[in-house]
């Protein structure tokens, strides 16, 4: 059963996406009424996103793989990253990935660095 959004998760989301952009923007719009579950087995902080879509409309995402970002730790050595996923036009998946053991908790907008 999907839970509300967290704080850490919509600092996330914030930063990957800008608000200058029309597609993000309609993304942003999905936040309200978006819920979060697990997504993952391993103990990471990957959650499946859960939009209510008939209270929101979709957006043509251009590819699913939506946008992406570093994570870095405050000295600046890599931990890992982020993937948002976009799936028939709603937010879908927020993964998160690392580059030893499993991130558990999602990082500080300060750590989160997006690409592009």
């Amino acid at each position: 059963m999907p839970v509300p959004l967290s704080g850490a998760v919509l600092a996330v989301l914030d930063r990957l996406l800008p608000a200058d952009d029309p597609v993000a923007a309609g993304l942003r719009a999905q936040l309200p009424h978006t819920g979060m579950s697990p997504g993952c087995e391993c103990g990471c902080a990957t959650v499946h996103l859960h939009v209510a879509k008939g209270a929101v409309a979709p957006v043509e995402a251009p590819r699913r793989e939506f946008a992406s970002a570093r994570i870095e730790a405050a000295d600046g050595t890599p931990r890992g990253g982020i993937v948002l996923f976009v799936e028939g036009g709603y937010l879908s998946w927020l993964e998160i990935y690392s580059y030893d053991d499993p991130i558990r908790a999602w990082p500080s907008p300060c750590e989160v660095h997006p690409d592009g």
